[in-house]
C-alpha cells in the first residue's frame, strides 16, 4: 500500500527532474536568441565582421559566428594573423612620435605611404 507522503515524495521528485529540464531548455533557447542577435546588426565591412568574430568568440564558437556573418572562417583566422598594413603601421608609428597633432599626423602617414610606394610613368594621352 503506497502512502500519501511517498505518493507526495515521488510527485515531488518528478516535478523537481521537469523542473530540472525546463531550465535547460531555456538555457538553450537563452543561448540560440543571443546568437541570433547578431542579424541585427548592420555592418559596413568585412572587417567589421571579423572584429565583432573577435570579440564574441568566448560567448560562441567560431565557426557559428562566421556561419551567421556570411564570412569563411579560413578568411576570419587569415584576418586575425595578418599583419597590419603599411598605412596602420605608419599611423602606428606617428602616433608615438613626438608630432601627434592631425595635420602633422596625416603629412607623416602621407611621406611614409608615397615613400614605399612604386611610382609607374603615367600612360601616354590617346
Amino acid at each position: 500500500m503506497v502512502t500519501g507522503q511517498s505518493r507526495d515524495a515521488r510527485r515531488l521528485r518528478e516535478l523537481e527532474a521537469e523542473n530540472r529540464a525546463l531550465r535547460k531548455q531555456i538555457d538553450e533557447k537563452n543561448e540560440i536568441i543571443n546568437v541570433q542577435k547578431i542579424h541585427r546588426h548592420t555592418f559596413q565591412a568585412i572587417e567589421q565582421k571579423y572584429r565583432y568574430i573577435r570579440t564574441a568568440r568566448t560567448g560562441a564558437s567560431v565557426a557559428l559566428l562566421c556561419r551567421l556573418l556570411e564570412v569563411s572562417r579560413s578568411g576570419y583566422y587569415e584576418w586575425l594573423h595578418r599583419e597590419p598594413s603599411v598605412r596602420k603601421r605608419a599611423y602606428k608609428a606617428a602616433a608615438n612620435s613626438k608630432h601627434s597633432h592631425p595635420i602633422a599626423l596625416n603629412l607623416l602617414i602621407s611621406k611614409f605611404y608615397f615613400s614605399n610606394t612604386v611610382r609607374r610613368p603615367a600612360a601616354p594621352p590617346c
